[in-house]
């Protein structure tokens, strides 16, 4: 694109520019959201900040933490087209943290099905995999919580991955009138 070597040129190009990128990012499974997670001042964030799992109150803190962040994230509406509720895991002691280990590899196992079966949602995302674009977000593949080192491994695994999903994201720029 070619413009005139003016300030108010330059910006105006810039921003065209700038949402075609993103368009075209979207459409190719690139960037699956709307917008990516943030904060009030409009900083990118992690959905889920709970230290990593390595023993049984670690790994019940971190299950509550990506449970509830999970579920606020299906219908987060300004990071997808539509709200897509995810009937994340409903512990007995939620919203408190699981009680005991057998809890927390149930809420695990849960989420790490709903949070797969999420990413694979095209109607609340933009551009998810298919022909001719980037392939399919990969799936967790953790090994479903059977005893405590399995459920750390997921806990940590479930974090990362909706993390990453969750910063996935671009907004366009819209001009309005002064």
């Amino acid at each position: 694109m070619k413009v005139l070597d003016l300030p108010i040129e330059r910006i105006s190009a810039s921003v065209k520019v700038l949402n075609q990128i993103t368009s075209a990012l979207g459409a190719m499974g690139a960037l699956p959201h709307y917008r990516p997670s943030q904060d009030n001042a409009g900083n990118i964030v992690d959905l889920v900040t709970a230290a990593d799992a390595s023993s049984l109150s670690t790994s019940q803190t971190l299950a509550a933490a990506v449970a509830t962040a999970l579920t606020a994230h299906g219908v987060d509406v300004e990071a997808h087209g539509s709200s897509s509720a995810i009937p994340c895991a409903a512990w007995v002691s939620s919203p408190a943290v699981p009680v005991n280990l057998a809890e927390v590899q149930s809420v695990l196992n849960e989420v790490k099905a709903d949070f797969n079966t999420h990413i694979a949602n095209a109607t609340p995302h933009r551009g998810i995999g298919g022909q001719g674009k980037v392939a399919q977000p990969a799936a967790i593949s953790t090994t479903d919580a059977v005893d405590q080192s399995t459920a750390n491994a997921l806990a940590n695994a479930i974090k990362v991955a909706l993390n990453a999903h969750a910063r996935a994201g671009a907004e366009t720029i819209t001009i309005v009138a002064s």
